[in-house]
Protein backbone atom coordinates (compact mmCIF):
# COMPACT_ATOMS: atom_id res chain seq x y z
CA UNK A 1 0.00 0.00 0.00
CA UNK A 2 1.35 3.35 -0.72
CA UNK A 3 3.01 5.40 1.90
CA UNK A 4 0.25 8.22 1.82
CA UNK A 5 -2.91 5.76 1.26
CA UNK A 6 -1.98 4.68 5.09
CA UNK A 7 -1.16 8.31 6.20
CA UNK A 8 -4.85 8.79 5.26
CA UNK A 9 -6.33 5.52 6.61
CA UNK A 10 -4.40 5.79 9.86
CA UNK A 11 -4.68 9.91 10.57
CA UNK A 12 -7.78 10.14 12.40
CA UNK A 13 -7.81 6.56 14.04
CA UNK A 14 -7.14 8.04 17.33
CA UNK A 15 -10.03 10.09 17.19
CA UNK A 16 -12.39 7.98 15.07
CA UNK A 17 -11.57 5.75 18.01
CA UNK A 18 -12.25 8.11 21.24
CA UNK A 19 -15.23 9.21 19.33
CA UNK A 20 -17.32 5.91 20.73
CA UNK A 21 -17.30 7.13 23.98
CA UNK A 22 -20.31 9.00 24.92
CA UNK A 23 -20.31 12.61 24.79
CA UNK A 24 -22.40 12.29 28.21
CA UNK A 25 -20.98 9.71 29.72
CA UNK A 26 -22.32 10.94 33.34
CA UNK A 27 -24.40 7.14 33.91
CA UNK A 28 -21.72 5.19 32.12
CA UNK A 29 -21.31 1.68 34.16
CA UNK A 30 -18.60 -0.89 34.12
CA UNK A 31 -20.45 -2.91 31.73
CA UNK A 32 -20.38 -0.02 29.39
CA UNK A 33 -16.83 0.53 29.61
CA UNK A 34 -16.20 -3.09 28.68
CA UNK A 35 -18.45 -2.71 25.68
CA UNK A 36 -16.94 0.44 24.26
CA UNK A 37 -13.68 -1.13 24.52
CA UNK A 38 -15.00 -3.84 22.64
CA UNK A 39 -16.64 -1.48 20.00
CA UNK A 40 -13.28 0.09 19.68
CA UNK A 41 -11.58 -2.81 18.95
CA UNK A 42 -14.11 -3.73 16.11
CA UNK A 43 -14.02 -0.45 15.00
CA UNK A 44 -9.78 -0.62 14.29
CA UNK A 45 -10.38 -4.12 12.40
CA UNK A 46 -12.77 -2.16 10.29
CA UNK A 47 -10.61 0.76 9.70
CA UNK A 48 -7.98 -1.19 8.69
CA UNK A 49 -9.76 -4.20 6.90
CA UNK A 50 -9.15 -7.01 9.67
CA UNK A 51 -11.32 -10.07 8.83
CA UNK A 52 -8.93 -13.20 10.86
CA UNK A 53 -5.73 -13.45 12.77
CA UNK A 54 -3.34 -13.28 12.96
CA UNK A 55 -4.08 -9.48 13.69
CA UNK A 56 -0.74 -7.78 12.35
CA UNK A 57 0.86 -4.95 14.63
CA UNK A 58 0.91 -2.46 11.89
CA UNK A 59 -2.82 -2.12 13.15
CA UNK A 60 -1.22 0.02 15.62
CA UNK A 61 2.24 0.80 14.58
CA UNK A 62 0.64 2.60 11.73
CA UNK A 63 -1.17 4.91 13.71
CA UNK A 64 0.30 8.59 13.37
CA UNK A 65 1.96 9.87 16.19
CA UNK A 66 2.96 6.69 17.97
CA UNK A 67 6.70 5.43 18.54
CA UNK A 68 7.02 2.01 19.53
CA UNK A 69 10.55 1.52 20.87
CA UNK A 70 11.69 -2.43 22.11
CA UNK A 71 13.97 -1.73 25.22
CA UNK A 72 16.12 -3.33 27.80
CA UNK A 73 14.81 -3.59 31.29
CA UNK A 74 12.40 -4.71 34.18
CA UNK A 75 9.35 -3.25 32.85
CA UNK A 76 7.32 -5.55 30.50
CA UNK A 77 5.88 -2.61 29.27
CA UNK A 78 5.14 1.45 29.65
CA UNK A 79 3.62 4.46 27.69
CA UNK A 80 4.27 7.95 27.91
CA UNK A 81 4.15 11.39 25.65
CA UNK A 82 6.86 12.40 24.42
CA UNK A 83 6.49 15.79 24.41
CA UNK A 84 9.86 17.27 22.51
CA UNK A 85 9.05 15.08 19.74
CA UNK A 86 4.61 15.52 19.81
CA UNK A 87 4.60 11.65 19.86
CA UNK A 88 3.20 8.98 22.00
CA UNK A 89 5.50 6.08 22.93
CA UNK A 90 4.79 2.56 23.62
CA UNK A 91 7.93 0.61 25.05
CA UNK A 92 8.54 -3.16 24.46
CA UNK A 93 10.62 -5.48 26.62
CA UNK A 94 12.93 -6.72 23.92
CA UNK A 95 13.64 -10.15 26.03
CA UNK A 96 9.53 -11.00 26.45
CA UNK A 97 8.06 -13.68 23.45
CA UNK A 98 6.47 -12.11 20.67
CA UNK A 99 3.30 -12.72 21.47
CA UNK A 100 3.59 -10.98 24.68
CA UNK A 101 4.81 -7.74 23.25
CA UNK A 102 1.49 -7.96 20.94
CA UNK A 103 -0.40 -8.12 23.51
CA UNK A 104 1.50 -5.31 25.69
CA UNK A 105 1.50 -2.99 22.24
CA UNK A 106 -2.46 -3.29 22.14
CA UNK A 107 -3.21 -3.05 26.13
CA UNK A 108 -0.74 0.22 26.09
CA UNK A 109 -2.57 1.47 22.98
CA UNK A 110 -6.11 1.29 24.91
CA UNK A 111 -4.50 2.94 27.35
CA UNK A 112 -3.37 5.85 25.57
CA UNK A 113 -7.08 5.91 23.98
CA UNK A 114 -8.19 6.02 27.25
CA UNK A 115 -5.82 9.54 28.41
CA UNK A 116 -8.41 12.36 29.17
CA UNK A 117 -11.33 10.30 29.31
CA UNK A 118 -10.50 7.93 32.00
CA UNK A 119 -11.86 9.90 34.47
CA UNK A 120 -15.94 8.99 33.43
CA UNK A 121 -14.99 5.69 31.71
CA UNK A 122 -14.11 4.01 35.05
CA UNK A 123 -15.53 5.06 38.43
CA UNK A 124 -15.27 1.85 40.56
CA UNK A 125 -18.01 0.22 42.40
CA UNK A 126 -18.03 -2.25 45.18
CA UNK A 127 -16.49 -4.53 42.98
CA UNK A 128 -13.54 -2.84 41.52
CA UNK A 129 -11.20 -0.03 42.05
CA UNK A 130 -11.37 2.80 39.45
CA UNK A 131 -7.28 1.88 38.47
CA UNK A 132 -8.24 -2.17 38.43
CA UNK A 133 -11.39 -1.19 35.89
CA UNK A 134 -8.90 0.44 33.50
CA UNK A 135 -6.50 -1.95 33.67
CA UNK A 136 -9.29 -4.96 33.13
CA UNK A 137 -10.56 -2.50 29.94
CA UNK A 138 -6.71 -2.97 28.78
CA UNK A 139 -6.51 -6.54 28.51
CA UNK A 140 -10.07 -6.52 27.54
CA UNK A 141 -9.57 -4.33 24.15
CA UNK A 142 -6.29 -6.38 23.90
CA UNK A 143 -7.90 -9.57 23.88
CA UNK A 144 -10.47 -8.73 21.82
CA UNK A 145 -8.06 -6.78 19.01
CA UNK A 146 -5.97 -9.77 19.00
CA UNK A 147 -8.72 -12.44 18.86
CA UNK A 148 -11.75 -11.19 17.10
CA UNK A 149 -14.62 -12.81 18.22
CA UNK A 150 -16.05 -13.92 14.57
CA UNK A 151 -12.13 -15.45 14.06
CA UNK A 152 -12.22 -17.17 17.05
CA UNK A 153 -15.44 -18.76 16.64
CA UNK A 154 -14.69 -19.64 12.98
CA UNK A 155 -11.66 -22.19 13.85
CA UNK A 156 -14.09 -23.35 16.45
CA UNK A 157 -16.43 -24.47 14.30
CA UNK A 158 -13.94 -25.38 11.87
CA UNK A 159 -12.74 -28.07 14.60
CA UNK A 160 -9.18 -26.53 15.94
CA UNK A 161 -10.73 -27.01 19.67
CA UNK A 162 -6.52 -26.83 20.90
CA UNK A 163 -5.63 -23.88 23.13
CA UNK A 164 -2.51 -23.90 21.88
CA UNK A 165 -3.23 -24.16 18.16
CA UNK A 166 -5.29 -21.00 18.67
CA UNK A 167 -2.65 -19.68 20.27
CA UNK A 168 -0.25 -19.80 17.78
CA UNK A 169 -2.67 -19.21 14.89
CA UNK A 170 -3.26 -15.44 16.85
CA UNK A 171 -0.07 -15.26 17.89
CA UNK A 172 -1.26 -14.72 21.92
CA UNK A 173 -0.42 -16.31 24.96
CA UNK A 174 -2.96 -19.28 25.95
CA UNK A 175 -4.35 -18.02 28.84
CA UNK A 176 -5.29 -15.44 26.21
CA UNK A 177 -7.37 -17.73 24.20
CA UNK A 178 -8.76 -19.42 27.24
CA UNK A 179 -10.64 -16.39 28.58
CA UNK A 180 -11.75 -14.92 25.10
CA UNK A 181 -13.20 -18.47 24.17
CA UNK A 182 -14.96 -18.31 27.53
CA UNK A 183 -16.07 -14.55 26.38
CA UNK A 184 -17.89 -15.61 23.45
CA UNK A 185 -19.71 -18.77 24.63
CA UNK A 186 -17.34 -21.41 23.69
CA UNK A 187 -14.52 -23.59 25.58
CA UNK A 188 -15.35 -25.57 29.21
CA UNK A 189 -14.80 -22.31 30.91
CA UNK A 190 -17.30 -20.71 29.47
CA UNK A 191 -20.08 -18.50 31.19
CA UNK A 192 -21.47 -16.30 28.82
CA UNK A 193 -24.55 -15.78 28.27
CA UNK A 194 -26.80 -14.66 25.25
CA UNK A 195 -26.91 -10.67 24.92
CA UNK A 196 -24.61 -10.24 28.06
CA UNK A 197 -21.82 -8.48 28.41
CA UNK A 198 -18.30 -10.59 28.80
CA UNK A 199 -16.96 -9.80 32.19
CA UNK A 200 -14.72 -12.25 32.15
CA UNK A 201 -11.13 -11.02 33.20
CA UNK A 202 -8.03 -11.65 30.12
CA UNK A 203 -4.99 -12.33 31.98
CA UNK A 204 -1.74 -9.88 31.77
CA UNK A 205 1.01 -12.21 30.50
CA UNK A 206 3.47 -10.59 33.15
CA UNK A 207 0.88 -8.68 35.33
CA UNK A 208 -1.00 -9.66 38.44
CA UNK A 209 -4.80 -9.81 38.70
CA UNK A 210 -5.44 -6.62 40.22
CA UNK A 211 -7.45 -7.04 43.49
CA UNK A 212 -11.30 -7.01 44.40
CA UNK A 213 -12.80 -3.51 46.16
CA UNK A 214 -14.00 -5.84 48.84
CA UNK A 215 -13.54 -5.65 52.61
CA UNK A 216 -11.10 -8.66 51.89
CA UNK A 217 -8.44 -6.62 50.29
CA UNK A 218 -5.97 -10.21 49.75
CA UNK A 219 -8.97 -11.57 47.54
CA UNK A 220 -8.36 -12.39 43.87
CA UNK A 221 -10.31 -13.56 41.08
CA UNK A 222 -10.17 -17.64 40.84
CA UNK A 223 -10.56 -17.41 37.12
CA UNK A 224 -7.26 -17.92 36.44
CA UNK A 225 -4.16 -17.94 37.28
CA UNK A 226 -1.62 -15.47 36.55
CA UNK A 227 2.13 -15.62 36.33
CA UNK A 228 3.95 -13.82 38.99
CA UNK A 229 5.65 -10.07 38.09
CA UNK A 230 9.33 -9.78 37.81
CA UNK A 231 9.95 -8.40 41.66
CA UNK A 232 12.05 -5.44 40.63
CA UNK A 233 8.97 -4.79 37.78
CA UNK A 234 6.73 -1.52 39.15
CA UNK A 235 4.23 -0.74 36.66
CA UNK A 236 5.52 2.16 35.07
CA UNK A 237 3.09 4.64 33.32
CA UNK A 238 4.01 8.44 32.85
CA UNK A 239 1.12 9.96 31.30
CA UNK A 240 1.81 14.01 30.90
CA UNK A 241 -1.11 16.51 30.60
CA UNK A 242 -0.20 17.79 28.27
CA UNK A 243 -0.18 14.90 25.67
CA UNK A 244 -2.01 15.60 22.33
CA UNK A 245 -5.62 13.66 21.50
Amino acid sequence: MHNATITHLYRDTLAQLRALVPRRAGNLTYRDALRIADRQAEELHRLTGIVDGPVPQTTITNVPNLHIELVDGPVSSLRFWDQTHGYWVIQLAASDPPSTRRFNLAYEFKHILDYSRRHYLYRGDEEHTTNCQAERAARHFAGCLLVPSLSLAHKWACGVRDTAALAEYFSVDPVVIDARLAQIGLGSTSTATRGSVPVIPIPHPRRKECRLNRSSSTAQLAAFSMPTLRADSPIAVRDRKDAGS
